[in-house]
């Protein structure tokens, strides 16, 4: 039996990006694994103990997927106890964090990371150690069935009834850079924001619903709000920190309303799984707490015509034109399944 282990850090309501990473790419492994007897299994990030005791107590074959910061430390830490030629790791992110750098890499069996966010240090440092897999974006669960799902059950759907045209802000956050530092959006950044919002929605008659994620304090949000008030604007507002999970909802009326969403730039995860998942280009918010990974992600995305960025460091009206339709290939998830299977087929479940 192969058994596949997810590593995720989501205890404390945060890194749910990572954990997507991770789950695409489990559910890619599993439908090319289709014909196999496949088990997979969450391990939390601190569990390395434990995982090392499942893997001790079975002599099948093992895949480790772990994402982020904190799944460095875990594929580190579990390397350094000891390893096996039946246990593949994968590690995928959004950016080459400064760890990757000075880590054991021969604990590392596969490195997938866009191509946009990866250094020569890196591929220099994995070459004969580590397989580099390059991919256009970081891994997400595309599942239009489970978001339709998420829309009906939804307990505040009349609150976005399906017969209407939504401008969707999915506000961010300030968000680490890839060594760690973290990088804060401005307050009046919020506000132009918030203008940008009033003016779009306004400009093409669309209701304005607003979504935030783990990382967008009530400050930031205030602000937001606070300038929109001035405007006596109606928002439908869903807070992730009152445990209103409106996502998934969200992405299904994206995809099937002739909606438009407007998303803060610092997250990667958040734009890509907009942008594709609901195939519709969008409107990108610079704002400072964005990396110089996330700027190179959101140029990558513009070039090919999948976003139009809106520089939220002054307000100007001239608010530019969206294309049409995505730009998209395979999926990152898919490719790195495909790589991984492809260059371990001495493993036992061929």
């Amino acid at each position: 039996m192969l058994h596949i282990y997810c590593v995720t850090n989501v205890g404390g309501g945060k890194f749910f990006g990572d954990r997507n990473q991770v789950v695409a790419i489990k559910n890619s492994l599993e439908h090319l694994l289709s014909s196999c007897d496949v088990a997979t299994h969450e391990i939390d990030v601190d569990d390395v103990e434990k995982l090392a005791q499942y893997i001790s107590q079975d002599t099948g074959t093992a895949i480790v997927v772990a994402s982020g910061d904190h799944g460095i430390e875990f594929i580190s830490l579990f390397g350094s106890k000891g390893g096996s030629e039946n246990i593949v790791t994968i590690w995928s992110g959004h950016q080459t964090f400064s760890q990757l750098l000075r880590v054991n890499l021969e604990h590392f069996n596969f490195i997938a990371l866009p191509e946009y966010s990866l250094k020569a240090e890196l591929i220099e440092r994995a070459n004969g150690v580590s397989n580099i897999i390059r991919v256009p974006t970081v891994p997400m669960i595309i599942d239009f069935s489970d978001n339709r799902l998420a829309y009906e059950n939804f307990s505040l759907k009349s609150l976005m009834p399906d017969t209407a045209k939504y401008l969707m802000v999915f506000l961010g956050g300030d968000a680490p850079d890839e060594n760690g530092l973290m990088n804060k959006i401005l307050d009046y950044e919020m506000e132009n924001f918030a203008l940008y919002a009033f003016h779009l929605a306004t400009s093409k008659s669309l209701e304005i619903i607003v979504s935030n994620n783990p990382r967008t304090t009530k400050d930031q949000a205030d602000i937001f709000f606070q300038k929109l008030h001035e405007y006596k604007t109606e928002v439908a507002y869903f807070n992730f920190h009152e445990g209103i999970r409106a996502y998934k909802p969200l992405l299904h009326l994206l995809k099937n309303t002739g909606s438009v969403a407007m998303i803060s730039g610092e997250s990667t995860s958040m734009v890509d799984e907009i942008v594709y998942i609901s195939g519709k280009p969008a409107y990108v918010m610079a704002v400072s707490s964005m990396s110089n990974v996330h700027r190179t992600h959101v140029e990558y995305e513009k070039g090919l015509g999948n976003v139009r960025v809106i520089d939220t460091a002054e307000f100007n009206q001239d608010i530019p034109v969206l294309n049409e339709r995505v730009s998209f290939d395979q999926g990152a998830a898919e490719i790195i399944a495909g790589e991984v299977l492809s260059k371990s087929n001495h493993l036992s479940w061929f």
